[in-house]
């Protein structure tokens, strides 16, 4: 068993290709569950020498791998991997610092490209009195060959070269996008610059670097000279946010005092209203007692009821009021009938003969 370093799927998703720590490319079936890889290939790089990259090219039939340790990529034909396999290419020239530079196919797959790795430089008064100036990383291209039955044993010089990162910076990975025709480039130093043709790529950067630069008005010319120079000036690419000074900043709280704080809040905590103070009586709940205090508080004003009964209050106010005995005032054998319902009904039926 060995720890797994790289990995790359196949573009039809039928298959795994792993790197490994001991140096080999192991190619798995992933639709099907097995306990061993289809092809393998060991010492990819030579012996004890990890296999920190792999990659296919945009049709399958080809797969690139690199190692830390190694300062050469090597491209070998995908279905005829095995044990006694040789590269197809032998890329030379391409030192990596870390473990994560990786190499890219062009869309037709006849090209190969990867980035270079250079010492940061010293930061120090005697590289300084020694001249000593550090390079910039740079990506460089391969010629793949064609010709599948070709394999190649010899290490191949790289047939351009450019420059694609700042003084001391490194290449660590590329990207090679098939529909734009166009080279991603990230750095060392968290730059991402994109190499494109005028000709031969479409759209992505082509879109931005076809906007002419905006022209300025009258106006924007007059400010600017009479802006002020020097220290009290401001560059063109200075901007002033007054609420970013600190004086304006909030102080950052811990998360257990902010939560304390949001507690306190009514709203934030979406605690419940709690019940007014006052006698209770029976088994009310919390929100009924409230309502009732509240009709008897609008209603009797200036009036202490703590343990009064309330239905001597209420009867006051039905004094000399009767909502029912005026159904029966007057004479009481013609407001009340003398049969009922069902003995009417039977006396409007017609007699049978």
């Amino acid at each position: 068993r060995t720890a797994v370093t790289a990995c790359a799927f196949h573009p039809s998703g039928r298959e795994l290709c792993l790197g490994t720590a001991d140096g080999s490319i192991q190619i798995w079936d992933s639709i099907k569950v097995k306990s061993r890889p289809d092809r393998v290939l060991y010492d990819a790089h030579g012996a004890g020498r990890p296999v920190t990259s792999v990659g296919y090219n945009y049709d399958g039939s080809r797969l690139v791998t690199r190692s830390a340790d190694d300062t050469t990529a090597k491209v070998w034909e995908n279905r005829k991997l095995s044990r006694s396999a040789n590269p197809v290419l032998l890329a030379g020239g391409l030192p990596s610092l870390f473990d994560g530079s990786n190499c890219a196919f062009s869309p037709d797959g006849k090209v190969l490209v990867a980035g270079t790795s250079v010492e940061p430089p010293r930061k120090n008064k005697v590289a300084e009195m020694e001249g000593a100036t550090g390079g910039r990383g740079t990506i460089r291209f391969y010629r793949v060959p064609v010709d599948a039955s070709v394999s190649s044993t010899e290490v191949q010089e790289p047939m351009m070269e450019l420059d694609a990162a700042a003084p001391g910076a490194s290449i660590v990975k590329v990207a090679w996008h098939p529909k734009l025709n166009q080279i991603f480039v990230g750095a060392s130093d968290g730059t991402c610059r994109v190499f494109y043709d005028d000709r031969l790529s479409s759209k992505g950067s082509l879109v931005s670097m076809a906007k002419g630069v905006r022209r300025k008005d009258d106006l924007s010319l007059l400010l600017e000279s009479r802006a002020p120079q020097g220290s009290s000036g401001l560059g063109e690419s200075q901007i002033i946010a007054p609420h970013s000074l600190p004086m304006y900043r909030d102080e950052k709280q811990s998360a257990g005092k902010r939560k304390r704080e949001e507690l306190k809040d009514p709203v934030k905590s979406k605690r419940p209203q709690a019940p007014e103070g006052g006698v209770k009586t029976g088994g009310q709940t919390s929100a009924s007692v409230n309502f009732t205090q509240f009709v008897v508080k609008s209603t009797i004003k200036n009036k202490n009821i703590a343990g009064k009964d309330p239905r001597e209050e209420l009867f006051k106010y039905s004094e000399g009021k009767s909502f029912s005995s005026k159904a029966y005032e007057g004479d009481k054998e013609r407001v009340l009938a003398t049969k009922t319902a069902e003995q009417e009904e039977e006396e409007m039926k017609p007699k049978k003969k």
